[in-house]
């Protein structure tokens, strides 16, 4: 709280550094997951989710934004109704770090803190980022990184190559924009990011042969990577994941910004169209 009053203060106060088609501003939130371990259940299993974001409108319609976020995100086999996962019996949860920027589209004509005209509208968002993830599992009261395990036999030589814990990420979504008052706007927002890879969870393929995991990663390893329930069988290259599907998260949360003001007047607000620079200068003769 007192971080977003000495936002607002700065931006108050410090009118000279930024025109006024600029905007910096706080969010916070939810994250969740969605993967082999929760295939279909959105906002299953929330962890809070906080960040930073500047913003630079170009026009009523248009903005490019920057945003840093901070999250959680996780799921456990036993709290399914899917039998196949009750009897795989997994878990696990890591942390999200992103970076991204994105496009902002508004529907209706909007500008940023001005809570008498142009004051509301939904808008879509679409960009590209990274993020790093870690994911982490209980053994015996103590946390464990899964990666560095090779549950799926990402130690063995010539079997599988490692996952790498930054990834790409491509976030997508919907909101609602609104001006409370002067300066001041305040933004709803939900949105899926798309990863590029199957291992957020951990789980992706088939289970490897437990000898052959024990000698390369290990005993942990070997108990970690099959905790079957009532199977009295060897899961030896039998289903563990889904691995044509890639893993997704998503976050949802109020963005807070504050506008910088502009004293020369000369920002986006008296253009009302966004018209893309002339590449060409149009020619004149003169007599």
């Amino acid at each position: 709280m007192h971080f977003v009053i000495a936002l607002v203060v700065f931006a108050s106060e410090s009118h000279w550094i930024f025109p006024q088609n600029h905007e910096l501003g706080v969010t916070g939130g939810v994250s969740y997951y969605l993967g082999d371990l929760n295939p279909i259940t959105h906002f299953k299993k929330v962890y809070p989710a906080f960040g930073v974001l500047y913003k630079r409108n170009l026009d009523y319609h248009f903005s490019l934004r920057a945003m840093a976020l901070y999250g959680r995100v996780g799921a456990d086999d036993l709290k399914s109704r899917n039998g196949y996962q009750h009897t795989r019996n997994l878990r696990f949860v890591s942390p999200i770090a992103e970076a991204a920027a994105t496009l902002e589209f508004n529907f209706f004509a909007f500008e940023p803190g001005n809570a008498k005209r142009f004051f509301i509208t939904p808008y879509l968002f679409l960009g590209a980022g990274a993020f790093y993830m870690n994911p982490q599992t209980s053994y015996n009261l103590l946390v464990v990184d899964l990666r560095q395990l090779g549950t799926e036999g990402q130690n063995i030589p010539d079997y599988r190559r490692p996952y790498r814990p930054i990834q790409p990420m491509f976030p997508f979504g919907i909101g609602l924009k609104y001006n409370p008052f002067k300066g001041v706007s305040i933004t709803a927002e939900w949105g899926m990011r798309l990863t590029l890879t199957d291992y957020l969870d951990d789980v992706s393929t088939v289970y490897v042969d437990p000898a052959l995991l024990s000698q390369y990663s290990g005993k942990i390893a070997v108990e970690l990577a099959d905790q079957s329930r009532l199977v009295l069988v060897d899961n030896t290259n039998r289903q563990r994941g889904f691995r044509y599907t890639k893993d997704w998260y998503s976050y949802a949360g109020l963005h807070l910004t504050v506008r910088i003001p502009n004293p020369r007047g000369d920002c986006w607000r008296f253009r009302h169209k966004y018209r893309f620079p002339r590449i060409f200068k149009k020619k004149t003769t003169t007599f």
